[in-house]
């Protein structure tokens, strides 16, 4: 069962409208009764990942090892922000980076 109550077809049209709109993503999410950060997180999405990234995933995204290391010695190295990485990355969230150090440094290794 879908976690989000628009489809991605839902979706694109309200990114659409907003995009042509004149008003601000905050005004424009209320005024659409839609949650800002909802907003927000399909404008990421569809940038990032096209029609795809407006679809809920079915399965979680495996990682190796090898990846998350570099993305957050990346991080760790000031190469970006946590939502610029993101986007580099193509990783759906900027939650799974910060989960990824912190589970770095509560282990004190490299994973």
């Amino acid at each position: 069962m879908s976690r989000s109550k628009y489809s991605p077809k839902e979706k694109l049209k309200m990114i659409e409208s907003y995009q042509k709109s004149s008003l601000s993503m905050r005004a424009f999410a209320l005024s659409n009764n839609v949650g800002l950060n909802a907003l927000h997180n399909w404008l990421r999405l569809y940038a990032n990942f096209g029609m795809e990234g407006l679809s809920e995933s079915q399965d979680n995204q495996k990682y190796s090892k090898e990846f998350k290391r570099k993305v957050v010695q990346a991080y760790l190295s000031g190469e970006g922000t946590l939502r610029e990485l993101t986007r580099r990355f193509k990783l759906r969230s900027d939650s799974q980076i910060s989960d990824w150090v912190a589970l770095m440094s509560r282990l004190r290794t490299s994973f």
